[in-house]
């Protein structure tokens, strides 16, 4: 077993198709319960400190040792960059990424294959509503998600929300789809 220097588990609760949470908190989301009714969920804390492709490299090491070879990808606000990195260099692992209230830079998409759902807040008081159509726009595949009644710490303040559609995300991936009327949760 190699020791990870930039990514350390926190969580592992379920059984099923595997789906990785990506936190730079050491703390497992709260959608981990709800979630592990139906997956193998793998809750990973980043070091805040590390290097996107340092972190990479540690979580396809950590997912080797746990003989995981597909998983959903789930990221907190900044673990984003780190989600989409490993989505473009572990194409056949990461089946699909879910952002959650994503910031930051992200770096280079052109090469992303897996579908990816980002979820904002409609009371994040921290980007417009514009500012999470542009940011969804930059990405291929990527559908865009308002949880109503959330701020920034969407799967915080609204688990249930968040996990409803995580579970339909990674199951449904491509085919995925959000009400075209409004694309909020629970409105």
């Amino acid at each position: 077993m190699t020791a990870q220097k930039y990514v350390r588990l926190i969580d592992e609760a379920g059984q099923g198709p595997a789906l990785v949470v990506l936190r730079i908190v050491a703390s497992p989301s709260k959608s981990v319960a709800v979630l592990a009714k139906d997956f193998r969920v793998l809750s990973f804390a980043i070091d805040p400190k590390a290097g996107t492709l340092d972190a990479v490299r540690d979580l396809d090491a950590a997912l080797a040792e746990r003989n995981v070879t597909e998983a959903g990808i789930v990221a907190d606000t900044s673990a984003a960059s780190t989600a989409i990195a490993f989505a473009v260099a572990r194409p056949g692992l990461a089946q699909s990424v879910a952002l959650l209230s994503p910031s930051g830079s992200i770096g280079d998409v052109s090469n992303l294959k897996a579908p990816v759902l980002a979820m904002f807040g409609t009371t994040d008081a921290t980007r417009s509503a514009d500012a999470a159509k542009t940011f969804c726009r930059s990405i291929p595949n990527c559908r865009l998600v308002y949880v109503y009644d959330a701020g920034q710490a969407v799967d915080d303040e609204r688990p249930e929300a968040v996990s409803a559609a995580l579970q339909d995300f990674a199951v449904r991936r491509e085919g995925y789809l959000v009400n075209a009327k409004h694309g909020n949760l629970y409105p």
